[in-house]
């Protein structure tokens, strides 16, 4: 996820008291250079990738996760982690989570878009795309300074790394969320009502018991409810936090 502090500093309190460790897709932090000839041919699938989340908590010592914190496809890694190792994480927090396949329209315009990144790079057309699914249409019009922030972080991106990345978003399917029902940790989801994806994080949500997950619909957003309405984030996830004795 790209985490631009200045947007939401109320956040800095709620965890300020845990330990975080941000993890990263292979090629997908900033200036990254481009993989190797080897490594983007066999890219790691969504399922490996689920299982280098527990080799890299183990590399760093790592046994026990109170807060297991993912948006997007983060949101499904995570939950696919916790799946297959259900006594390492306390507690869910996910933010526009997906559930379903891609349609057949969204699939075709995925590979286009992984195709333009592969051989023609990060052009404009493309950022602009990408800032459509992460706002709404009044923060792309309104707020300057954080549309402009990820604007240049998007620079920063190395574009044929991103199109093997987001070769594994567009192969998702239903398996996504088997075993989810089993766990008993409990599960926070936050989706934007602007959201592409808002169906998919209810859908979501149904793969988990009821008992234990809740789903926090909030308006005037799309993918990036912490950038776009901090405010709205912030005390429900206090609540849910107190509520678990961890603050």
């Amino acid at each position: 996820m790209l985490f631009h502090a200045p947007a939401y500093p109320g956040l800095r309190t709620a965890f300020a008291s845990f330990r975080v460790v941000a993890l990263e897709p292979p090629g997908q932090a900033a200036d990254a250079p481009a993989l190797p000839a080897a490594a983007a041919a066999a890219f790691l699938t969504f399922a490996e990738l689920a299982d280098q989340v527990h080799d890299v908590l183990v590399s760093l010592g790592i046994l026990y996760v109170d807060i297991a914190f993912g948006v997007g496809i983060g949101a499904n890694l995570l939950a696919k982690f916790a799946s297959n190792h259900p006594t390492s994480v306390r507690t869910l927090l996910f933010v526009g989570p997906l559930a379903t396949p891609p349609g057949w329209m969204e699939y075709y315009s995925e590979k286009l878009l992984c195709s333009v990144l592969y051989y023609f790079g990060m052009t404009g057309n493309f950022k602009n795309r990408f800032l459509e699914r992460l706002f709404s249409q009044d923060t792309l019009v309104s707020n300057g300074p954080l549309v402009s922030y990820h604007l240049d972080a998007l620079s920063h991106v190395n574009a044929v790394n991103l199109s093997h990345y987001l070769r594994v978003f567009t192969s998702r399917d239903a398996t996504w969320c088997e075993g989810l029902k089993a766990l008993k940790q409990r599960v926070l989801i936050f989706v934007g009502r602007s959201s592409e994806f808002y169906r998919d994080a209810f859908e979501f949500g149904k793969s988990f018991n009821p008992a234990v997950v809740e789903t926090i619909e909030v308006e005037g957003c799309a993918h990036l409810v912490l950038e776009e309405n901090p405010a709205a984030f912030k005390e429900p996830l206090s609540l849910f936090f107190q509520g678990l004795g961890i603050l």
